[in-house]
């Protein structure tokens, strides 16, 4: 028992030996606190990476040397941090699609979709909610993560932006990041993303210069008239308090 105890510890002790390497040795410029941000995310996600790699690692050794006490409970630990909350601290679009590239249906992809859609939606008490959008948001996040060309990568970060800028999270920035992907990942979705995004940096963020070039985005690409009208009316606004800025 101590020993897979210590094994464990190790495991972890190198996955976080890994990140505060990374703080060390890190050659990347910090010339602004998005660069700062983007580095930190980048170590976060590297050491996740790490310790499921070595956890996988572990487990096949173990099966190998027919320890099945050992490799179950090092499975049992490996299926734990698969299913917690991984969170996206930083959304940018070289972590989705490329600009241009083809979306296709990917199977595997529809179905995470349509399991996270039934874990949003799910009709749970408010103390137990948001577990149930943690689930959303991980399924949503794998998509991104391992299906980037999938027809649902732009459906599944507008779906992260809406349970961020719903009443369990509050995350009004991380929440327009995403709805801003949606609609640059896939330039054609049904979604009003450009809208929901402006009116978050118009709004809750206070970012009137986002606001304002999201804004005149919509009225020129938005799928959905009513929110061209909304943007239009919007914009006129915004330009008008800008205007009064010193």
């Amino acid at each position: 028992m101590k020993k897979a105890a210590i094994t464990t510890t190790l495991v972890v002790s190198l996955a976080v030996a890994g990140l505060v390497r990374a703080e060390t040795t890190s050659k990347v410029r910090l010339d602004s606190p998005t660069d700062r941000e983007f580095q930190l995310a980048e170590q976060v996600t590297s050491a996740r990476q790490k310790y499921m790699e070595g956890l996988e690692a572990l487990q096949k050794f173990y099966t190998a040397q027919r320890q099945p006490d050992k490799a179950k409970r090092t499975l049992e630990e490996l299926n734990a941090l698969r299913n917690c909350p991984q969170y996206g601290y930083f959304v940018e679009v070289e972590s989705g699609p490329a600009l241009g590239g083809k979306l296709r249906p990917i199977a595997a992809a529809d179905a995470l979709y349509d399991e996270g859609i039934q874990f949003k939606d799910y009709p749970a008490l408010p103390d137990s909610k948001k577990k149930w959008l943690e689930k959303a948001l991980n399924n949503f996040r794998q998509i991104l993560q391992n299906y980037p060309e999938s027809t649902r990568v732009g459906a599944a970060a507008f779906r992260m932006g809406e349970i961020y800028a719903g009443w369990y999270y509050q995350d009004y920035s991380l929440a327009a990041r995403y709805f801003e992907a949606c609609a640059r990942w896939d330039p054609d979705t049904k979604f009003n993303a450009r809208f929901r995004a402006a009116e978050l940096y118009d709004r809750k963020v206070i970012n009137w210069h986002k606001a304002k070039s999201l804004y005149e985005d919509c009225v020129a690409h938005s799928p959905d008239p009513n929110s061209a009208k909304k943007a239009k009316a919007r914009l006129d606004e915004v330009e008008r308090l800008q205007a009064m800025r010193p």
